[in-house]
């Protein structure tokens, strides 16, 4: 999922928090949820599958730019192609 060895820095537990979320975000979006439904659609991914998600996460290499790209992604393969 994370990025090129050697390149940026290992990911933070805060990095890949905001990651997971940012996904289960842009997959709430894609799937049409009301607005009013995707806080507590994330908060409920992040309590099902979080922890073991972001510790698979933790030390990976990222970047500063493909955190930033993450940010702006609409879409699962915009998010895809930001953490490649």
């Amino acid at each position: 999922m994370l990025l090129l060895p050697g390149c940026g820095h290992p990911a933070t537990h805060a990095e890949c928090e905001e990651i997971l979320r940012r996904a289960a975000e842009v997959e709430l979006l894609q799937q049409k949820t009301p607005p009013d439904k995707i806080a507590a659609r994330v908060e409920e991914a992040a309590q099902a599958r979080g922890g073991e998600l972001t510790a698979k996460c933790v030390g990976k290499r990222i970047t500063n730019e493909a955190m930033a790209c993450m940010r702006k992604a609409q879409t699962p393969d915009e998010l895809e192609a930001c953490l490649d």
